[in-house]
């Protein structure tokens, strides 16, 4: 059996004397798409930057493939989407996916297919990010996340500002990739995942998909 593409052993995480995750246990294999969700302040997406290696375990240990050299050949895997969309508002959204490209080595040819795929090719593709809406910025952010074509995909509230076909467009993308995603809108997230896992008071518990539902873990049925 392949090593997990991330292990997490015993995490612990402390912001001064508070602390936000406890004794955290987690793995997961290439392929499986995995849900957090949880109340506001539950340490969801400060797991999640744990998991993209933007933050370090106050203890604990992180491994990449197994070991702790993996974290390189992780990076030139893994595309994060964050709560800001890490996109630069004085440069329109073709400059903006260009220059995400350059970094990754991606040509501009791809950056165009995709501004195309996300619906801002033409005039949109030439505007000022500043002056997109929240729904545009959104869509272009995941054409940043998707430009490189990664096999890991870590996402913190990605269908925020989203319409419905996007998000339905969104969704088949990300079918195929190896997944963790943050959000509370549960009737989106629980049907594109494999393993679901509920983090409250810093916590991580995972909850039995089979014969549950939504609606079930709001409480609402």
């Amino acid at each position: 059996m392949q090593p997990p593409v991330v292990e997490l052993v015993q995490v612990d995480k402390i912001f001064g004397t508070q602390p936000v995750l406890r004794n955290i246990a987690l793995s997961f294999q290439q392929k499986e798409r995995l849900l957090l969700y949880g109340p506001n302040g539950a340490g969801k997406s400060t797991l999640l930057k744990i998991i993209a290696s933007l933050s370090s375990p106050t203890s604990g240990s992180v491994l990449f493939y197994g070991s702790r050299d993996g974290l390189a050949r992780y990076r030139s895997q893994m595309g994060y989407l964050g709560h800001s969309t890490s996109l630069y508002p004085d440069l329109t959204g073709e400059e903006n996916l260009i220059f995400f490209g350059r970094l990754r080595g991606v040509p501009g040819d791809r950056s165009r297919q995709w501004l195309e795929r996300v619906g801002l090719s033409g005039s949109a593709s030439q505007r000022r990010v500043r002056f997109y809406s929240a729904g545009m910025k959104q869509r272009l952010a995941v054409a940043r996340v998707m430009l490189h074509d990664p096999e890991i995909l870590l996402l913190d509230e990605p269908f925020n500002a989203l319409d419905a076909r996007f998000v339905k467009l969104f969704s088949q993308w990300i079918q195929e990739k190896t997944v963790v995603l943050v959000t509370h809108q549960l009737d989106l997230g629980w049907p594109l995942a494999s393993r679901a896992f509920e983090v409250r008071d810093g916590q991580i518990r995972e909850t039995p998909m089979a014969g549950s539902s939504p609606q079930h873990e709001l409480g609402l049925i």
